[in-house]
């Protein structure tokens, strides 16, 4: 198991670091970046159809959950994500890797089900996943690059600066290598601004762009 682990989750980190060269998200959501996303699922989906290890299962839904949604397929987002999560309970006390499996699964998982239930009109579902997506124990790639801050940027946008502000407190807790940046986005949040979150509106959500 922890082998498996280490082969399916040792090029999270780089992958997150090339990342941060990334155009923010929101920007891409044209049709050009929806025809890739649609493509990397008709790529990718057979080996999910394949896969029967849980551990692979997860790998896989963390790059096909996102892409589902900006190939703009609810229905099958939802399911991932739905799926996705309940893999981040089932593997939370693997040896070794149980906890990153499921901060990630379950960071990646809210956003995808909190961004549906806002794109739907559902303010209040949003925040709920909004903050479960917060409530996690971090993961490598969660405390070196911090979170994902895309529905949180679009529910400040709808006014509710009081969640993000609070999804940020709850992220405080396991990216303590954030140099400043959680105050500073807070306080433009308080002020009645929107902060440059810059590479965080990419982070674990558009790993899939570089998954093979």
């Amino acid at each position: 198991m922890n082998r498996l682990m280490r082969i399916l989750f040792a090029p999270c980190a780089a992958l997150c670091f090339t990342l941060a060269l990334a155009p923010c998200a929101r920007a891409q959501e044209g049709d050009e970046f929806k025809a890739e996303a649609a493509q990397f699922l008709a790529s990718h989906e057979p080996q999910l159809r394949q896969a029967d290890h849980p551990g692979k299962r997860l790998y896989l839904l963390l790059n096909l959950t996102p892409a589902a949604m900006y190939a703009g397929d609810a229905g099958k987002a939802a399911a991932y994500a739905q799926e996705l999560t309940a893999l981040g309970v089932k593997l939370k006390s693997s040896p070794g890797f149980g906890p990153s499996l499921y901060g990630d699964a379950t960071h990646v998982g809210n956003l995808v089900l909190g961004r549906l239930a806002l794109l739907g009109g559902d303010v209040g579902k949003a925040k709920e996943h909004l903050l479960a997506a917060g409530r996690v124990p971090g993961s490598p790639t969660l405390m070196s690059f911090g979170p994902n801050m895309l529905l949180a940027s679009e529910l400040i946008e709808r006014g509710e600066r009081d969640a993000a502000v609070a999804y940020l407190d709850l992220c405080a807790k396991f990216w303590q290598k954030e140099g400043g940046k959680i105050e500073g986005w807070k306080g433009v949040i308080r002020e009645g601004g929107m902060p440059n979150f810059g590479a965080n509106l990419g982070y674990k959500l558009l790993t899939w762009r570089f998954a093979e």
